[in-house]
């Protein structure tokens, strides 16, 4: 008897499962779930890769700016109008 309940209640769990399965697998929060999350995770580390390349390019021009003082007033002339003492600046309309 014991045993018979025990078999019976096995294969109930088991026709509960195979019905559910597929909901479950197939539902908003399975497979589906699972690709967009992965399509989301190939963004970001493109993204990553991306900025991990600006991360680089900026490293090599720190170092430059650091091994090359004359880069810094070369960069203050043209990007900030930066003239010594000795200069004359001529506004011209």
């Amino acid at each position: 008897m014991k045993e018979r309940l025990i078999k019976i209640v096995a294969i109930a769990l088991l026709c509960i499962a195979a019905v559910a399965l597929p909901f479950v697998v197939f539902g908003e929060n399975g497979l589906p779930l699972v690709h967009r999350l992965d399509s989301q995770v190939k963004r970001i580390q493109e993204k990553n890769r991306g900025v991990q390349w600006e991360i680089m390019e900026l490293g090599r021009e720190i170092q430059d700016f650091r091994d090359n003082p004359q880069l810094i007033k070369q960069v203050a002339r043209e990007e900030l109008g930066y003239v010594t003492s000795d200069e004359v600046v001529f506004i011209v309309p």
